[in-house]
């Protein structure tokens, strides 16, 4: 199950970027007396950007975790928005050391 929600968070990363200010933290699954276990997924996105997580990307777990298991109901995925101070919220940059060697890579593949 891990494996399946972790693969799927890297799909959702690759292919909403944009909405992104860090890397997704997933975290440790968490057993409970009842025998269900929770995984958190923790998002940093920017203000106003959570549609994609509540729509494509809950809905891509729910069918996943469906296959495991049929019972898996939608109500079982939940999705919280937790606002940070303006003064906490950086970008999500690439660092500029990356962009000037793909800069350099792409004049040099462009000058054959």
């Amino acid at each position: 199950m891990l494996v399946k929600i972790a693969a799927i968070t890297r799909g959702f990363v690759q292919q909403f970027l944009g909405i992104l200010r860090y890397e997704p933290e997933m975290g440790t699954p968490i057993s409970t007396p009842a025998g269900r276990v929770i995984v958190r997924i923790k998002f940093h996105i920017w203000p106003g950007r959570s549609g994609p997580i509540e729509n494509d990307y809950k809905q891509e777990i729910v069918q996943s975790l469906k296959e495991l298991d049929s019972a898996y109901a939608d109500w079982m995925v939940s999705i919280n928005e937790v606002s940070e101070a303006p003064a906490a919220i950086r970008p999500f940059r690439v660092p500029r050391a990356t962009l000037r060697a793909e800069e350099k890579r792409n004049t040099t593949n462009n000058s054959r």
